[in-house]
């Protein structure tokens, strides 16, 4: 049996697979599978699915000696949690580690470099809204990245769970600041009086066009969270820069009024807005 058998049929269902470690290329730089076995290698490329292919092929790839490896591209279905050095020597995981692995309880391999991890989940609705931290062991993807993947599993094979509560804890507890450092917000340099506040809104939303759309709900982005911060940073501009008038005036706002419960409950919280 080879390792690749482990790969979930959730995973190698999708057209979403590259080849990896070509000669004369960079290690971990992905391939168009299609294109080396027709001998014309070009790059595949995160978010442009005409780069990606079947996971046969990308294994025919494999048989053929053409690559080192396969890997998986994220386009959203899927979220891919990456965990660096975090395997010793001996084989032990590290404490944080372990948690992790036990929280979200679907399907983990052990990277190409035998250090690490990769754990894929099902997610929907999860609001993932930080993805890495500099110099960190965590990452978290569901888009714009690819994973290799080398069915080498760790801890028994499972499927790939469905885990949006699970992981979202996970974001909040390792991705997120500490709590003592999310409720600082800077003063205005140069407060403004609430009547003039009013007046300059009333202005930004005559002249700009970007921020009248976002302030009466129009989705921009297509994500909660990216629109969130579109609107505050025109808010921003629109409320020389005073935190309170910014949050007041989003609260107040008509985007804000269309959010469903979860997402009102989410602004209520001190490290969000």
């Amino acid at each position: 049996m080879h390792l690749y058998d482990n790969i979930p049929a959730q995973l190698r269902s999708r057209p979403n697979w590259v080849a990896w470690g070509i000669r004369d290329a960079p290690l971990k730089a992905p391939f168009h599978p299609a294109s080396l076995l027709s001998g014309r290698p070009s790059p595949a490329k995160a978010g442009i699915r005409e780069t990606w292919d079947r996971y046969e092929a990308a294994a025919e790839c494999i048989r053929r000696g053409l690559a080192c490896g396969i890997g998986y591209e994220f386009d959203g279905g899927v979220y891919g949690v990456d965990l660096d050095h975090v395997i010793d020597e001996a084989g032990t995981l590290t404490p944080q580690a372990q948690e992790i692995v036990g929280k979200l309880g679907s399907y983990t391999e052990v990277s190409p470099s035998a250090t690490g991890l990769h754990i894929f989940v099902l997610a929907p609705g999860a609001d993932i809204t930080r993805h890495r931290k500099k110099d960190y062991f965590l990452e978290i993807y569901s888009t714009g990245r690819y994973f290799t993947v080398t069915g080498n599993v760790m801890g028994g094979l499972k499927p790939i769970a469905t885990r949006t509560a699970e992981l979202q804890a996970v974001h909040d507890k390792f991705l997120l600041p500490d709590p003592e450092q999310r409720v600082i917000r800077l003063p205005a340099a140069d407060p403004v009086p609430s009547a003039a506040q009013d007046r300059f809104l009333h202005t930004g939303l005559e002249r700009d066009k970007v921020f009248r759309e976002l302030w009466n709900g129009e989705r921009r982005h297509g994500n909660e969270s990216a629109d969130d911060i579109a609107l505050m940073n025109k808010l921003a501009y629109w409320c020389n820069a005073d935190p309170d008038a910014i949050i007041r005036a989003f609260l107040s706002s008509p985007y804000h009024a269309q959010k469903d419960e979860a997402h009102r409950r989410k602004c209520q919280r001190s490290d969000y807005l």
